[in-house]
């Protein structure tokens, strides 16, 4: 088993961050998945699984900011998004709208 140079942890990092997955940090390091707990323990202090939970949390933290800086700047796309990811929003759904469009009146009305 190869040990993880520096670069290769740095790899890692930015593997797990993006949500990347085992077979590829062991296609971009080279090494094999049995090694990656032995590997991961050494770089991070974790296993494989616990250091990929945390770096992903990590990614997710990166990503939110970045929505919420381009919705803090205007930007309505990512409004939208920010609203659906924490808000619960879904323009998509009947929530708030009529759930059926109403046959025409029986009567004629007036204004």
């Amino acid at each position: 088993m190869r040990e993880w140079t520096d670069d290769d942890v740095d790899n890692v990092k930015g593997l797990l961050t993006s949500f990347s997955d085992a077979d590829e940090v062991c296609a971009v390091t080279g090494c094999e998945k049995k090694d990656l707990d032995h590997l991961c323990k050494k770089a991070f202090g974790l296993n494989f699984e616990d250091t990929k939970a945390r770096f992903r949390l990590v990614g997710r933290a990166k990503f939110n900011k970045v929505v919420f800086d381009a919705m803090s700047g205007g930007n309505a796309k990512a409004l939208e998004m920010f609203s659906r990811m924490h808000m619960g929003y879904d323009p998509i759904s009947t929530h708030g709208k009529a759930k059926s469009v109403p046959s025409k009146p029986d009567k004629k009305l007036e204004l």
